[in-house]
């Protein structure tokens, strides 16, 4: 993800000087854990994304795209952007059958953290990357404050939630995002 000439939140991407490992749990994406009963699927990841639909209107546009099995939900991620700079992130969880489920959504900008209680800020000499969680069902955990001041070694910030679901049921986290340029 690039906007405005930085790239924000790349592959791996470091934040602040806590770089990124090969771990899944690591990235910038959702993961998915069944709490009740251990999964006895093979496969429980699908192969490849679907696409569900994509527009580009040139200042504006979006993408859709599914992974169907995924931890024995199907996750649907639909990104918005509304203009340059300004993006929504609606991720749709979707219990697959009945059960117990912990879901986390990892961020892994770059750039120096700091978080105000609604916003995640991260700041580059390029501009300023803001991420606003929307949802009530999920919450944040984040670790800005101590890693700021050198009390923690790895950066974190993820939207939680433990939910016990239905089949069919879903859980669902919209997350605004803002590219700055400096001095913006």
């Amino acid at each position: 993800f690039a906007s405005y000439g930085a790239n924000w939140l790349g592959p791996s991407a470091p934040a602040a000087f806590s770089p990124a490992t090969e771990r899944y749990f690591d990235q910038n994406a959702l993961h998915v854990q069944r709490t009740d009963r251990w999964l006895t699927d093979p496969a429980p990841y699908a192969s490849a994304a679907k696409l569900n639909w994509k527009a580009n209107l040139h200042r504006a546009g979006g993408v859709s795209f599914t992974l169907e099995p995924f931890m024995g939900t199907r996750w649907r991620r639909d990104i918005v952007w509304l203009r340059p700079g300004l993006y929504v992130v609606r991720d749709v969880v979707t219990a697959l059958e009945d059960g117990q489920f912990e879901m986390a959504i990892t961020w892994r900008p770059t750039g120096l953290p700091a978080w105000d209680g609604s916003t995640w800020t991260s700041i580059t000499d390029t501009g300023r990357l803001r991420i606003t969680p929307l949802s009530r069902r999920f919450r944040v955990s984040q670790n800005a404050e101590a890693f700021n001041a050198g009390q923690a070694s790895e950066l974190y910030f993820r939207h939680v939630a433990s939910a016990r679901m239905r089949a069919g049921e879903s859980a669902t986290s919209t997350t605004l995002l803002q590219a700055l340029r400096k001095g913006n």
